[in-house]
Parts: structure tokens; C-alpha cells; sequence
């Protein structure tokens, strides 16, 4: 159940369709030659699982607060895309809750995506769960799915070119009457570790390598939202048990 503080845009089919004066503010994103560096692979690949583990646990991410207001549509969902496994949070959280889902999991890291084959070994072996190696800019599929699973802020890893090219892949692979939820680092707020920026991007020197944070806000969601082709954006905050002020963004077929 959504936040009754959730704000629900109507888009446009189409950035024609705007008024002259909006369209000077949906810029056309242009993907032609574009290259991604995957700038925090490096992290990924040096931190330790159990660090990652900790950090959830000191945020309170671990307590689920963003997947219980995806529950009730999960409870009904038959397919659902998970975006970043990770340690396994969103699917031990779908074992808790005993839901029946198949779950397909994209991990693009060697180091969480053995991890997961591993610790969810059983789940993949009776086709409960679905681990695969990918990058979500770069995944397709013939699968629709009821529900996306885009949470912990790694939205925010992307650049805006790289979401708009996840966006135009999650339209394709999403049902009729889906819903995409990703959770965001709160608009407007920035994390305290995020020592500096560089144009649209913060920066934090953690133990292991620089990590780098893309800017978001509402209007530049809604923007690609819109280029994307879907028909509905919701957004609102929440706070987690920590304190810590997170955003929810929800995007229909």
C-alpha cells in the first residue's frame, strides 16, 4: 500500500504531444554512441558480502520497509524482476514471506551473482528463483513481468543515459498492468558520506574506491519516465527505522 502523501502524475504518450513550452524541458536524451564505464563496478568487486550485510543493518534497510509497500502486489504477482541482487535481501524477504512469485534475479557481478547461485541454491534448483548475469541497461526479454523490484538506491548508480536505457528495457519487459518500484536516495537530501560533487554526479571516498551518486529529482525521472513511454509516475517519501529520509517511485505501463 502506497504512502497517502504519494504524488501520481498522468504523462503524455509522447514528448509531442507537450505543450512548446515543455518541450524545451523534456530534453530528448540521445543514446547514439554513448558508452557506459559502470563506474562502481570496482566497489562492488572489492567489498566484502558481509560488509554489505552490515551496512543494511545499520541503515535498517534490512528491515524491509520499501518491499512491504511492494507486499501487497507481490502477494498477486505470478513473475517479478528483481534489479541487483546483491546479498539476497529482496529474496530472503520473498522466502519470509512465503510468496510464490518466480523471481528472476539480475546481478551483474561475479562475486554476489556465485554468492547468490550459491546460498539460493535450492530455491534455483526447484525453478523458484532465477539468478542471471546481467546488467539491467542491457537486459531483454520475452518475459512480462507484474512487478520490478528496483530498490536500495542503486537507481542512483546510473547515469541519466543509463536509466533511460533501463527504463526503455523495463517498459518492453513489464505487464500490461505492472508496476515498477525503486526506491531512491531522498530527494533533495543528500548522504552525509557524499564528501563532493562533480556536475550532476556526489562522490564519496569509501574504503575501498571512490563511489559515485547520480543527482535525481522528480522532474528529471518524470522526464525520462515520459521518453521511456510510460503512462504513470508516483513518488513519496518515507523514513526508514534509522531515520534515514528515503524516496519511492512508482512507474506504470
Amino acid at each position: 500500500m502506497l504512502s497517502r502523501s504519494a504524488v501520481t502524475i498522468d504523462l503524455p504518450k509522447n514528448t509531442s504531444s507537450l505543450p512548446a513550452e515543455e518541450l524545451a524541458q523534456n530534453e530528448i536524451i540521445n543514446l547514439d554512441g554513448f558508452e557506459r564505464p559502470h563506474y562502481n563496478l570496482k566497489y562492488y568487486d572489492t567489498v566484502p558480502i558481509e560488509d554489505q550485510q552490515q551496512l543494511a543493518k545499520q541503515t535498517s534497510i534490512s528491515k524491509c520497509k520499501d518491499l512491504d509497500y511492494a507486499l501487497p502486489l507481490l502477494q498477486k504477482a505470478e513473475h517479478v524482476l528483481e534489479i541487483g541482487g546483491g546479498y539476497g535481501r529482496i529474496l530472503e524477504y520473498a522466502i519470509a514471506h512465503k510468496l510464490e512469485s518466480h523471481f528472476d534475479v539480475i546481478e551483474p557481478t561475479k562475486k554476489f551473482y556465485a554468492h547468490l547461485s550459491q546460498k539460493f541454491y535450492n530455491q534455483i534448483q526447484s525453478q523458484h528463483f532465477t539468478i542471471l548475469p546481467s546488467y539491467i541497461e542491457d537486459f531483454h526479454t520475452d518475459k512480462q513481468y507484474d512487478v520490478v523490484l528496483w530498490m536500495w538506491s542503486q537507481i542512483n548508480e546510473l547515469t541519466k543515459y543509463e536509466i533511460l536505457l533501463s527504463f526503455q528495457n523495463l517498459k518492453q519487459a513489464l505487464a500490461k498492468e505492472g508496476t515498477i518500484f525503486i526506491d531512491a536516495v531522498g530527494f533533495g537530501k543528500l548522504p552525509e558520506h557524499f564528501k563532493f560533487s562533480q556536475n550532476e554526479y556526489l562522490f564519496a571516498d569509501l574504503k575501498y574506491t571512490l563511489f559515485r551518486m547520480t543527482v535525481l529529482s522528480p522532474e528529471l525521472l518524470r522526464k525520462l519516465a515520459i521518453q521511456a513511454g510510460f503512462s504513470q509516475i508516483t513518488y513519496f517519501d518515507y523514513f526508514l527505522e534509522s531515520g534515514i529520509r528515503r524516496s519511492m517511485i512508482t512507474l506504470q505501463h
